[in-house]
């Protein structure tokens, strides 16, 4: 045996036991994390594992017991369905994902899958605690009737199947509320548990349909604020796209748009207040052959609507509840305005059947 092959081979086997010693570390962790979760489902869950690459703002932890459901109303009747789509919390984009070694991948997707679960551990446990519907504006009392988490799939949205065909598509709470149902502009709603109003005050709130806003003229965004977002971004500001507001008009929610050169379009969430504009991430697609900005499966070009259904004051600050809404897509989560930045988390996202 020679010297290179002595050494290949030693140094094969040192690899190998390392693995073996970080594997039962990481199994260690896994088992400590899930005695966690099994003990109190109502325990608060860390947003991510790598606290070094997050933004102060983001290593707040989630109570998933007190979080809020997306509910839709049946129309015509008083049923109110909460699909089940959640999205766990990460602060990590495609590119940022797939940067990472395998080894990372793995764990940021196990995170992920444990987080999901103690969702739905939440949920069945807790699905009872689900006492009131708030939409558009207005409070409505509910009761749990019934429920299908082992049929149907998760984050698809089948609302226009029927009975034994919706249970195979769709898995979902449903609740009833005893004061009738809303029309088929407001048939969208967040579903509060028990006692979720002692420790978070709702704002008022407007919500707009699809370029419903656009006819409003004295609720445009002013040439100040335009003026502000173009020196912030570089950009010229094409339009303002007024989606929602809050607390009388102090604070008005836009989807911003903006010039470009006809091969990427651009667009930004913002939100005016008393004192500025606060703005979200920029966002950017390409255009087709036909040019159509890609910003969504069968928009033809626009951008999905953005819809605000609740507002609230926790911890200090504003935070917005949107449905963002699309021929193929329902996603709804949350914008904070904390400081000068809007803060997104997106909390759930379905797949539209389509008939």
């Amino acid at each position: 045996m020679t010297k290179a092959t002595l050494f290949s081979m030693t140094k094969a086997i040192l690899v190998f036991l390392s693995l073996i010693i970080i594997s039962s570390c990481t199994e260690d962790l896994k088992k400590k994390k899930d005695e966690i979760l099994g003990k109190s489902l109502s325990d608060s869950i860390a947003t991510n594992t790598e606290k070094k690459d997050l933004t102060p703002e983001m290593t707040d932890k989630e109570n998933l017991a007190d979080l809020p459901l997306l509910v839709f109303n049946e129309y015509g009747t008083s049923y109110w369905y909460a699909p089940l789509g959640y999205i766990p919390s990460s602060q990590l984009s495609g590119d940022d994902f797939y940067a990472l070694s395998e080894e990372k991948q793995e764990a940021e997707n196990e995170r992920g899958r444990k987080e999901v679960e103690a969702f739905v551990r939440m949920l069945k446990s807790n699905k009872k605690r689900y006492t009131m519907v708030v939409c558009a504006g207005k409070r409505r009392t509910i009761d749990y009737v019934s429920c299908n988490f082992d049929k149907g799939n998760e984050g698809t949205l089948a609302l226009g199947r029927k009975g034994s065909e919706r249970d195979e598509q769709m898995q979902y709470v449903c609740f009833k509320s005893g004061t009738g149902h809303y029309d088929e502009k407001y048939n969208v709603g967040m579903a509060l548990p028990e006692d979720y109003l002692k420790t978070h005050k709702l704002v008022d709130c407007k919500y707009y349909a699809f370029q419903e806003g656009d006819k409003y003229a004295d609720k445009q965004m002013t040439k100040d604020a335009k003026r502000e977002i173009e020196k912030r971004t570089g950009k010229k500001v094409r339009k303002a796209r007024l989606n929602g507001e809050a607390d009388g008009g102090k604070y008005r929610y836009y989807t911003v748009f903006f010039t470009d050169n006809g091969k990427k379009a651009f667009a930004m969430q913002a939100v005016t207040t008393p004192d500025g504009v606060v703005l979200g991430e920029m966002e950017q697609t390409i255009y087709d052959e036909y040019g159509d900005a890609q910003w969504a499966v069968d928009m033809e070009g626009d951008y999905p609507g953005m819809s605000i259904v609740m507002a609230e004051e926790y911890n200090g600050n504003l935070r917005l509840w949107y449905v963002d809404t699309a021929p193929e897509h329902t996603n709804c989560g949350t914008f904070t305005v904390k400081g000068n930045k809007l803060i997104k988390r997106e909390y759930y996202g379905f797949y539209v059947m389509v008939d």
